[in-house]
Parts: C-alpha cells; structure tokens; sequence
C-alpha cells in the first residue's frame, strides 16, 4: 500500500477506485431508488405456421413497440421453414413457448398432444377457394371430378373441406394436388382451383389483371377461427403469469398494428420481408385482416368454447375421428368467455347505462320468438329472454311497448319513436336505418307440406310450385334473394300461409322452424309436416337505431358473453317441438278373443308403427339434412339428431319389448286353437287364422328390422381394420340355404380391407346379396357378382345383379324406409332393409346409390372408407 494512501482509495484491478465499489454496493444494499435494478426479462420464443408477412403483424409491433419489454418478456421470433417446420412440436417440446396455429390444433388435443388454445387472432379463416372466372366452375358442386391445390393436409383445409361437403363434395369427388403456392398454374390451367388466403391471392390476381371468383366457407355458414395463438399444458400450468403477460402484450400489438397500419407495413418490409411484399400487398392484406379480427364487434382474442365445439363436429362430420374429450382443458381459463356480471364497460357504455331508459319493441303475434300472452299481456318469446338477459346484465333500464304488426314496429324504430326491436333479422334494406347485434340464435328456414309429401333434400323440389310465404317477412326476403325464379304465394302471416297450403292452393309454406312447428302443434294441423329445409339460415339479433351505438356493443358483449349452455338453457323452454310422438302402445287384448279382432289389432299396430317410424325418420332425415348444409349451428342441430335417434331406438325398444311376447302369444295360441279344434273351423275361419298368424309373423319381421334400423349408430363399435373377404363370405354362409332355394350364384372378386364395423359390414352385405337374389327374374336363375376398387382415400363396391331392375325414378326412393316398389304377395319383406343399408354406409361416412336398367338388372354402389 503506497504511503499517504486511504485503504478505501486503494483501486482495483482494473483501476476502479475501491471507495466507489464499496460505495455502490452500499447504495444497492440500501436499495438505492435510483441505482436499484430491473428484474430480468425472461426468455420466450414464439413460432409461426408460416413465412412472416402483415398475418403475424401483431406480433412484431409487440415486439419492436417494447411491449413484451414492459411485460417482462423477451421474446424471439423463430424463422418458419416450409416443409420443416412442426409448430406443435416445436412449443409441446418447449423449443418455443408459443406457437400460432390453425383449428386442427383440435386434433391435436385429441390425439392427446397437450397444447393449449390462449387466444383467437382471426374470428374467421381467411382460408378460401379461388378459380378463375372465365370457366365453366361457378359453384363448389362445379369441382366434381376437377383438380384443386390443397395447402397442407386435410385438417389445415379444413375450413374448404367443410365447403365441399357442404355442397355434396366429398374428398374423393375433386382430383386433390399438392399445393405449388404459383398463382400462375391456376392461370395456366395446371389446377381448376387453389385454397387461397382471402388477404393474399386476390391482391395478385387483382394486379396482374386476371378476374377470379371466391368459394368462401363464411358465406355456406362455415366458421373456423384463424391463427389459434395457443401454448403447452406445461407453459400454462408453469407459468400462469407469464402466459397472461404474453396474451396481453400479443393482443396489445395488434390493436397497434391495425391501428398504425402503414408504420406496421414499413417495419415489415424493413426487418421481415423475405417474401419481398409490396407495400400495397401488405396493405390490402392487412384491411382484409382487420374484418377477420374484429367480425361484428367481437373482442380481439376471443375465443368461445362453443364454436370450438362446432369446430370438433364439423371434423367428426367429414369423418376425421376425435376422441370424446371434453374441450375444457383445450381452452386455457383465461380465454373462457367471462360470465354475467364479469363484462367490462367503457366509460362511454356507463353512461349509456345509467342516463338511458330504452323503449323496446314487440310484435303480439310472432311466437316462439316474440310475442303476448294474450291473458297476462306480458312480453313473451326467445328473443324477449334474451334481451331481459342483456338488461339484467348490463343493468339496463327498458320498458316494452307491444305492436299489431312488424311493419309498424319496423317503422317506430326507423322514426326513432322505438330503440330496440329484440327479435328481428339483418337485410340490406333494415341496415340503412338500423344497427344489428351478433346472432344469438340461429334457425333453418324449413319448408311445410301435406303430410303425404315426401322428405324434400333440397329447395331444387320446390321449382315450379305455389310457394306460400309470409309477406316482407325475413325469411320471404331471403327465398326471393336466393330463388329469385320460384312462384310465390305472399300471404299475411304464418296461419294464412298453412292455410293455403291445407287448401291444396299453395305446394308448401315456407318459414323458420321453430315458427312452422309452433303453429302447427299449436292449431292443431295434424294434416301437415315439415319435410325438409331449404339451406338457408335466419340468424336471429336485435335490432337497434343507428344513432346508439354504445348499445350495441353492449349487447353484443352480453351476447358474446353467454356459454352455448346458457343459450341452450334459453332456447330449451321454447323447445316444446317434438317431430316424432312418444310411442303410445297399449296392450293386447286377452288372447281368446275372437280372430277377426285379434287381426284389426294387428293391422292397427302396424299403421302405428308405420306412422311412427316415418314420422322418427322424417325428423332423423331433416336433421341429417341440417348437418350436411350446417349454416351456422352444428353443435346444436348434432344434439337435436342425437335426441332424434335416441327417440327412434326407444320407440324401437318398445316395439320390442311391448308387442313381441304378446305377438308370440297371439300366434301360438292361433296354432293352438286351428291344431285342437280344426276339424270345428269351416275354411273361411282357418283362412282368417293363417291371415292372423302370417300378419303375427310379419310384425315380428318388422320389429326385428325397426331395432337393426335404430342400432346402426348407438350400438356399433369403434371402426377398424376388416377384411371385406371374410365378411362377404360370412354372408353368404348365412344365406347359405336361401341361395340354394332361388338356385343362385354368387361371384366374389378379390375385396380390400375396410375401415368399418364388422358386424354392420356384415349386415350391409347381407342385405344387398339378398336383395339382388329376392328381385330375380322368372326366366333365369340368379347371378349376382361382388367387386370393389380403390377410389381415393375410399374404397367403392359394387353388388350387380341380372333381376328384374327398376325405373330411374326410383333410385333414391328406394332408399327410404318403408319403400317398396312391388305388392307383398310377390315379393316378401318389410321395406327397411335399403334404408338400414344406407343409414350403415353414411354411418361409415360413404355414400349409396343404384343403377339399374328394366329387365336387365341392378347394380348397388357404395363406398367405405380404406382400411
């Protein structure tokens, strides 16, 4: 130590005076305000699920604006490598903490991949189909047998798989191609149609002067989230605060972004642009954005359970197998949509609130959705339970004035003498005048007719007949919209309109559904039915004036706020329609009654059964029908078939329980009485017997074949691989002894395996080798021939045989229960055999059909899916 020196002046090694490290530790341990550090920033990375481009734009400006720095994140942006990159893997394997993805993160949770969804950036897919405009493709139906470009595999496109099938397409109906994302082999002719990015593709098609058409799935009622900002089961549980931090900050960044759209575009092309984007691409790109960001006022980021559960159906529905799983550990808690009373308000909405006393408005006579009692004159309705919801919610002060007609309610709204119109439907018209919520219900527009008509598939049966409709109602609007060239009928409301149908003056009328089958169980028209719908869907909102717009986002955030539960919950106590009626058999009779009653019970039994079970499938088939044009409720109309089919099998377990034994005793002693006392019966009594006996037998046929009809999707078994060998030989074996009687052969061709349920397999075989050995021509003996080959992912067979054929026209009506096209004395049977083949083979998420030529013979086609 040199002389003179302080030990505290002594400097250290690097010639920092000791004094002022001491002095600064001291400083520190004291915890000086002005020298006291931040706590480090923790380390995250995100991945994307493709090139960077305005799509991620939140996440740059999150980045670059130091908000995941104030949030205490710092955050890395992994490169994205085509045909390398598996962003699930890369953040369940912690390589990244997060992730964006598409809705197949659904699959993923289902095959027990343990991500999270955090967040929805897109309340849409911005997923399309784009073809050229100067072809021949202007509906989806037009891409039967054309090649499309696909980008990624079956569950990415989802959102257009979900179009095809929509529109009657399935996979193996399109030449499916891999996608070469080069705008030009769509204008070269290379491919008929590319999945594209509504924010993308149309900008160069539009640059380079090419006209396109647009197959968008948002416009057949097809809602995918886009770009699922979503975590691990580790991150989340680990990690709860740095998951919120990193969700607020994230969603912070894109309100900047769309908010500073051309800052945002200039960062972009300076510090991620290797895809070397114009400023005006990225434009365009981020305005088509902002409508998928925030649709209809939603909030940015949310992410409702419900329509995750749409989502899941709409995969199961194109045949992409999902566990059972319940969504609940999908969505992580703080993404859950927030119950009642958990709502923020802007200060703007507060004052709304309190200073604002809405006058509400309601029509008398619109039931179920909004009408009066007519002894209490209280507000009645689904519509009216869902804006009491909103007030009570919201705390919101209403009183409710009742109007004759909805024209007049539509007018005190547009005159501002009304605020609110809580039952109505949004059209370009009522937008000039009027502000609409997000739907809060939504219902098919359905079709009634004479309950001798049979099931309508599709508005297409309509043309060229009276279509009865209630004048300037919604659902009027919508059918001249859509069927501009039908006939129709206007009348003054729904009763007048089944009325003229009842009349035989108009074919059918057409209104929502829960409208037509609340008036015709209400006034008792026994003599009409709903056969069908015509894939359009009314979305029920509440109508607003234009010049209140705080109160429409406050709606509309009570509205996005209720679970599907709480909706169900509502629409449940309106849910009074039942399409099949609950099986009413009484018992029989004591069994020495005379024979002539014994057969008049017989023959009632089965005009109930008949009526029943047509009456069980015509709810099954509309049913079925809503799910395959699914608009904008799958999840809903899933449960209403399942309700349907349960409501078959149980009237089918009735048949089976309460009239066997007593068919077997009516039977038995019949035998009895002719074998004791014969030699006292005259013949017409012994005929009268053996009618009683045959019709006994009969009914017992036909239970047999209502429980096989009701089983086919409550009591299979899980799919797997089956040797289609061994199940037609099985087959035949049972039908050992019938082929011998008709003196038939049978020719089986080498068969691939399936993905099926073998017992159902077996039951469809058996069906059809029987059919074709039944329907035998008198002057030569049977053959029949067994066949299959591949067709895509789908294997199709094919059951040919040399019978007696049939006519064109009835190549689907053959299909349906209780369809025969020939007498009981000539050909034996119940008429449910074709259809329990169908309903196995749509079961198996193939399809059926027939071609045959009079007197030469038919042959059944259908397909399953490889094994």
């Amino acid at each position: 130590m040199g002389q003179g020196s302080h030990p505290l002046m002594e400097r250290t090694g690097k010639g920092t005076p000791l004094a002022a490290v001491v002095a600064l530790w001291l400083m520190a341990l004291v915890g000086s305000p002005s020298l006291a550090a931040d706590p480090p920033l923790e380390d995250v990375a995100i991945q994307f699920h493709w090139l960077n481009q305005f799509e991620f734009a939140g996440f740059y400006m999150a980045k670059e604006k130091g908000f995941y720095e104030q949030a205490g994140l710092n955050v890395t942006i992994l490169p994205y490598e085509k045909g390398q990159t598996d962003v699930v893997e890369t953040v369940t394997s912690n390589q990244a903490q997060y992730g964006v993805g598409y809705s197949s993160l659904i699959y993923d949770y289902h095959q027990d991949r343990p991500v999270v969804a955090l967040a929805a950036l897109f309340q849409d897919s911005p997923l399309v189909l784009m073809v050229r405009d100067d072809g021949d493709i202007s509906t989806p139906e037009d891409l039967r047998g054309r090649k499309v470009m696909f980008s990624g595999d079956a569950l990415n496109s989802a959102p257009i798989m979900a179009l095809l099938f929509s529109h009657g397409l399935l996979r193996t109906d399109v030449i499916k191609l891999d996608h070469s994302y080069n705008i030009n082999d769509l204008l070269s002719g290379r491919t008929d149609a590319v999945t594209a990015y509504i924010s993308n593709e149309p900008f160069h098609m539009r640059q380079q002067g090419h006209g396109f058409r647009i197959f968008d799935p948002k416009e057949a009622g097809l809602s995918f989230y886009g770009n699922l900002l979503f975590s691990s089961q580790a991150e989340v549980r680990d990690h709860p605060d740095r998951t919120k931090a990193f969700v607020q900050a994230t969603l912070r960044g894109w309100r900047y972004a769309f908010d500073h759209v051309d800052e945002t575009v200039n960062l972009i092309r300076s510090r991620y642009n290797e895809q070397n984007k114009s400023a005006d691409a990225l434009r365009y790109e981020a305005e088509a954005l902002r409508d998928l960001a925030f649709k209809e006022s939603i909030p940015l980021g949310t992410l409702d359970p419900g329509k995750l559960e749409k989502t899941s159906d709409a995969y199961r529905l194109m045949g992409i197998k999902l566990s059972g799983r319940s969504l609940d550990q999908f969505v992580w808690d703080g993404a859950k949509q927030r119950t009642r009373g958990n709502l923020v308000f802007s200060e703007a909405e507060k004052a709304f609130i309190t200073e604002t006393r809405i006058k509400a408005a309601t029509t008398t006579n619109w039931p179920p959705f909004s009408f009066v009692d007519p002894q209490t004159n209280t507000p009645m309705g689904i519509g009216r339970d869902f804006w009491q919801v909103v007030v009570e919610t919201a705390g919101l002060q209403s009183q409710t004035t009742h109007f004759s007609s909805f024209i007049n309610e539509l007018n005190a709204l547009k005159e501002k003498r009304q605020d609110v119109i809580y039952s109505a439907g949004e059209t370009e018209e009522r937008k000039q005048y009027a502000l609409f919520t997000v739907p809060y219900a939504s219902f098919p527009v359905a079709i009634a007719t004479s309950k001798d008509e049979h099931f309508i598939p599709n508005p297409s049966y309509l043309e060229g007949k009276k279509i009865a409709v209630g004048r300037n109602f919604t659902a009027h609007k919508m059918m001249v919209e859509a069927f501009p060239d039908f006939d129709y009928l206007p009348v003054k409301n729904v009763r007048a309109g089944l009325e003229e149908v009842t009349r035989g003056n108009a074919f059918a009328f057409v209104d929502i559904m829960p409208v037509l089958a609340h008036s015709i169980n209400r006034h008792g028209y026994t003599n009409l039915k709903i056969s069908g719908d015509t894939g359009l869907q009314f979305d029920l909102r509440i109508m607003v004036r234009d010049d209140y717009p705080q109160l429409l986002t406050i709606a509309n955030k009570v509205i996005s706020s209720l679970s599907p539960v709480q909706k169900r919950e509502i629409l449940n106590r309106w849910n009074n329609v039942q399409y099949q009626q609950g099986a009413d058999f009484t018992r029989y009779v004591p069994y020495g009654i005379g024979v002539l009653i014994l057969a008049s019970v017989i023959f009632t039994w089965m005009y109930r059964a008949k009526r029943q079970a047509e009456q069980a499938e015509q709810a099954l088939t509309i049913k079925s029908s809503d799910l395959e044009r699914t608009n904008a409720d799958l999840h809903e109309t899933m449960r209403q078939l399942e309700y349907s089919n349960t409501e078959l099998q149980s009237f089918a377990y009735v048949a089976s329980h309460d009239l066997r034994e007593p068919l077997r005793m009516i039977s038995s002693y019949l035998e009895l009485l002719a074998r004791r006392h014969g030699d006292k019966l005259n013949g017409e009594a012994h005929e009268f017997i053996d009618y009683a006996v045959g019709g006994a037998h009969r009914m017992d046929e036909l239970i047999n074949s209502l429980l096989q009809y009701s089983r086919v999707q409550t009591h299979g078994v899980p799919f797997a691989p089956t040797h289609s060998n061994e199940i037609v030989a099985a087959a035949l074996k049972n039908l050992d002894t019938f082929i011998t009687e008709v003196g038939g052969e049978v020719t089986v061709h080498d068969l691939p395996p399936v993905l099926a349920d073998g017992s159902q397999l077996l039951q469809l075989f058996q069906n059809l080798i029987a059919n074709s050995l039944k329907y035998c021509a008198e002057d030569r003996p049977p053959r029949v021939g067994i066949g299959a080959r591949a067709d895509g992912e789908m294997v199709q067979f094919h059951v040919s045989d040399n019978g007696i054929g049939m006519e064109s026209q009835y190549f689907e009506r053959i299909f349906e229960i209780f369809q025969r096209l020939h007498g009981r004395e000539q050909y034996g049977g119940t008429g449910i055999g074709l259809a329990v083949c169908k309903k196995i083979v749509e079961h198996h998420y193939g399809r059926i059909w027939v071609e045959s030529t009079p007197g030469q013979g038919s042959t059944f086609f259908f397909t399953l899916p490889k094994g």
